[in-house]
This record gives structure tokens, C-alpha cells and sequence, in this order.
């Protein structure tokens, strides 16, 4: 059947309805392609690398199909990454209605679904809601973070499985991570028989190199994964991402009551530790990190890039939470790390970002923003993940810069990371006001317009 497509049958990506944002050229060729298959019922995988735009993709297409009618959507994700999956849908398009379905509270009617266009919901809650979400007929399911049901035998794998739709499309810059059986069941979603039943498959191909080239032409007609090195001359040279990550209920209401405990400026200091490293607040000494969702996505995504042999730079306000996440990548990812703090020795700190540098493949440099934001020249690096938002928009700035600058061959993406309805969203809120000052004062001159409200800093709840 495949045969008989026409990879790309091209329509103006300027006239999509509900859709406001302006695509690159590939991003364009992507959505054409994706809406193509979409058309032969062909479902299929979207592998672009780490920072090339796979969520405004998805939602380009979604708006295509939809025609400005209300074919309905479902989008599923971790649950961290719900709010900034909806608050991609609030930038790139207009007129749609969409909702997050999770939470304690969320309503299983089926009539507030048929209010919507698209339904963003986590696994999680497809697990616990299966019954529910499989009465509908959905036009266009896309599992986002699809490592997610890379495990044929996992609970989320096997309800998305359940689910009936016209067209399934899987988003994930790592399809295969340990083996190949996290290929077949990511096809077993959006094509079912594509490659055929598991005994057989694992039959016919062992988790080896010739297993693999055998199984490359089967596949390749259903992914499409484009690198950073091929499409370099349509980005930006600096693109800043801003994740917007949610906690669980438990942390939740664990925050929450943190911010109940005090209402003066000693609370908020451990409240940004909360967002941070929950473990040096007495009471949470024997929290579980590695459950954290702000850990969690970082973890992923260093794990992505390692895939990619990329460098990352991830700058972190706190000593014991940076040697924390030094020992985790080395044991975890096996590749390089090391750190650059208030301790470490000045005369050191360029041999560090000269063994950095010199690394063949993906490493990892550990910073703390203060010490190490100006005077370091890290260009070696051009993925820069910071941890917490900054008060002074200028360390953040000058965090980026170290990979930012001069000698820099490759588009710098920065993430910057944050919890949403939490202090940190408070922090963010004050620095775009500093920024915006900025932007009518003599540089120098913004540092210390507004004092910090107490009463403000502490009203943001994530409940």
C-alpha cells in the first residue's frame, strides 16, 4: 500500500485552521508528511531529534485533520508534562477547545469530552480510566514521550493498545532505547501488523547489529527523524524552552502544607528548595529523588541526548543536589560528568571544561549558576538545562552564554525548567518584570527594581 502514497502532498501550512504558528521548512514537510499518511490511515512515528519543534508538529497536524470541525483528539503524556503540553496548545492555536484530564477530581462524562476538540491526558490515568476512554472513537491518538509504552508487557502499552482510533502517531525522539522489542510494541500502536505478532518477531530478529540492518528497511517508511545538523541553517541560533512541569498530588499537597507553615521570607527560600531538592528540608530527608518529576525530565532527556552524543551544560543552585545528580548520571548513563561549584579550585575549572570539551561523545557538566555563569567559555556544549528560574533574569543570561557565544557551531537550546503554580512560577513572573525594565533602563540599573512581596511569593498553589 505504502507503494502507492506520494510521500508529500503539499498544502499551505500558512492556511491551517486554528493554527498560528509559523513552521520552519522541515516542520512544514513534516506536518505534510504526517498528514499524508493520515489520509492513507497509515499510522506512524515522529523521531525528530530533541528540540526540533515534535509537539507544535503534532498540534499542526491535529488542526489540519480537525478542518476547523470537531473531530476528536487525545493526547497522551506523562503526567508531568500535562501543563506544558496544554500551554503549547494555548501558543500555537486558537479557537480550539482542549482540556487536561487528570487529577482526583476529573469528571468520566462522556458529554465534556464531546465539548472538546482534544483531550490531554497520562498514562496513569489511561491506565486507571481504560474502560472509560475506550467507549470513545478518537480521530487521531498521539502517545507524546512514547518511550513510555517501549515495554509490550507494561499496563500503559497494553491499555493504549485498547484504545479505537483512526490514526495513532507516536512521538519520541528515542524509539529504540535497550532492545528492539521497544520498536514492535511502539509499532504495535500505530500499526498493528506492520511486524507481525511478538513470538514471531522475536523470532525472526535478535537484539544484534544484523537483526537490526534487517529490520531498517521494514521500518523506515513510518519514521520520520530529522537531525539537528540537517536543518541547522532554518534555526535560530539560540532557542529558549520553557518546561513547565507538574507535580503529583502527593508532592502537591506536601508543598502545599510546606506553604501553610510560614508566612514570612524563610518560607520562601525552602520553598525554592522544595522545587529543587526536597531532601535538605528536615522532614524530607528520606524522600525518594527519583521519583521527582523535575529529576525525571532531566534524566530523559540527558538519557535522549546520550543517544545523540550531545553535551549539555545543567546548572543547579545546590551543592549536595549537584553531587546527587553527578553520582546518578555515572551510574545510571555511564558517560562523563563532572562539576564546576563555589568549591571548586579557580585554577581547575578550565582544565574541567577542557576534559569536557575533549570528550568523543555525550558528557555532562554540573554548574552552579553563580559561580560559574560568566567567565567560562563552554561552547563544546550547546544543550544548557537550568534547574530553577533565577531571581536576576541577567545570571540566568549569563548561564546561557557559556554556551551561547563565540565559537559556538550549533543552535543552543536552553530549558528552562519550572513547577507550575509554585514559588518558581512567582521567580519567573518577577524576572520577566525585571527584563521588561530592562529593556528601558541602562543596563546595570535593574537588579534591584522591587522588592520581593512575601505575600505574593507565597500565594501561588499548586492545589
Amino acid at each position: 500500500k505504502l507503494d502507492k502514497i506520494k510521500f508529500i502532498k503539499p498544502f499551505d501550512a500558512k492556511q491551517i485552521p486554528n493554527f498560528k504558528a509559523t513552521l520552519s521548512k522541515y516542520q512544514e514537510i513534516g506536518v505534510q508528511w504526517m498528514h499524508s499518511m493520515y489520509q492513507e490511515n497509515v499510522g506512524l512515528i515522529l523521531a525528530d531529534e530533541m528540540g526540533l519543534g515534535k509537539t507544535v508538529q503534532y498540534i499542526a497536524l491535529y488542526c489540519k485533520v480537525n478542518n476547523g470541525g470537531k473531530k476528536l483528539g487525545l493526547v497522551l503524556t506523562n503526567s508531568s508534562n500535562l501543563e506544558n503540553v496544554k500551554r503549547e496548545f494555548d501558543k500555537f492555536t486558537f479557537g480550539l477547545k482542549y482540556m487536561i484530564y487528570s487529577g482526583p477530581d476529573r469528571n468520566p462524562l462522556p458529554r465534556f469530552f464531546h465539548q472538546q476538540n482534544v483531550i490531554i491526558t497520562s498514562y496513569d490515568v489511561l491506565i486507571n480510566d481504560i474502560a472509560f476512554l475506550e467507549q470513545f472513537s478518537w480521530e487521531i491518538i498521539v502517545s507524546d514521550e512514547a518511550q513510555y509504552i517501549k515495554n509490550p508487557l507494561a499496563k500503559r502499552a497494553i491499555a493504549i493498545k485498547k484504545l479505537k482510533s483512526n490514526f495513532n502517531l507516536a512521538i519520541s525522539g528515542t524509539p529504540y532505547e535497550n532492545n528492539l522489542d521497544d520498536l514492535w510494541s511502539i509499532f504495535q500502536f500505530i500499526m498493528p501488523v506492520w511486524l507481525g505478532n511478538f513470538e514471531k518477531f522475536k523470532r525472526n530478529y535478535d537484539n544484534d547489529q544484523i537483526s537490526a540492518e534487517k529490520l531498517n528497511p521494514i521500518i523506515k517508511p513510518l519514521i520520520l527523524q530529522r537531525k539537528i545538523t540537517e536543518v541547522e541553517k532554518e534555526l535560530p541560533k539560540k532557542i529558549v524552552i520553557d518546561q513547565v512541569i507538574e507535580m503529583d498530588e502527593n508532592l502537591k499537597e506536601q508543598y502545599e502544607n510546606l506553604r501553610k507553615s510560614s508566612e514570612d521570607s524563610t518560607n520562601i527560600i525552602n520553598l525554592r528548595i522544595f522545587c529543587n531538592y526536597p531532601n535538605m528540608i528536615e522532614g524530607f530527608e528520606d524522600y525518594n529523588y527519583y521519583l521527582y518529576p523535575k529529576f525525571q525530565f532531566l534524566m530523559e532527556k540527558l538519557h535522549e541526548l546520550k543517544k545523540t552524543k550531545r553535551k549539555s551544560l545543567v546548572f543547579i543552585n545546590y551543592k549536595k543536589l549537584i553531587y546527587f545528580i553527578e553520582e546518578t548520571i555515572k551510574k545510571e548513563l555511564g558517560i562523563y560528568c563532572n562539576k564546576i561549584y563555589g568549591g571548586t579550585e579557580i585554577s581547575s575549572r578550565q582544565n574541567i571544561i577542557d576534559e569536557f570539551s575533549s570528550i568523543d561523545g555525550s558528557a555532562v557538566l554540573l554548574l552552579n549558576p553563580v559561580a560559574a555563569s560568566v567567565g567560562l567559555n563552554i561552547t563544546a556544549a550547546n544543550y544548557v538545562f537550568l534547574f530553577s528560574p533565577e531571581w536576576k533574569p541577567s545570571i540566568e543570561k549569563q548561564a546561557i552564554a557559556r554556551a551561547y557565544r563565540k565559537g559556538q557551531e550549533h543552535t543552543v537550546f536552553a530549558y528552562r525548567l519550572s513547577y507550575k503554580n509554585t514559588i518558581e512560577e512567582y521567580v519567573l513572573k518577577k524576572s520577566k518584570f525585571k527584563e521588561d525594565i530592562n529593556e528601558i533602563v541602562l543596563p546595570g540599573h535593574m537588579e534591584d527594581i522591587g522588592d520581593i512581596d512575601v505575600n505574593a511569593a507565597l500565594s501561588e498553589s499548586p492545589l
